[in-house]
C-alpha cells in the first residue's frame, strides 16, 4: 500500500498534496505545466496548417513543417 508523507501547507494545517496541483483527468501533468483546460483549448482548432505535424509539449504546441512546402511557426508561410 502506498503511504504519502504529510507536508506542512500553512498555519497549523497539513495535507498530503497541494490541492491546486490536482486537476481532474490530468494527474500526470508536471507541476510547472499549463493546466489541462488551457492545453485542451489549444487543441480545439487545427493548430498546424498545410500538412504540418503538431508536436505536443507540456507547456506549448509547435509545428514541424519539414515534410511540407511551408514554413513559419504554424506552417502558414509558403517557402
Amino acid at each position: 500500500m502506498l503511504k504519502i508523507a504529510e507536508s506542512v501547507m500553512g498555519d497549523n494545517r497539513t495535507n498530503a498534496f497541494c490541492k491546486s496541483q490536482v486537476i481532474q483527468e490530468c494527474h500526470e501533468r508536471p507541476f510547472e505545466a499549463a493546466t489541462c483546460a488551457e492545453y485542451a483549448e489549444k487543441n480545439r482548432l487545427p493548430y498546424c496548417l498545410n500538412g504540418g505535424v503538431c508536436l505536443h509539449f507540456w507547456t506549448s504546441l509547435r509545428c514541424s513543417c519539414e515534410m511540407t512546402t511551408f514554413t513559419g511557426n504554424r506552417c502558414h508561410l509558403p517557402s
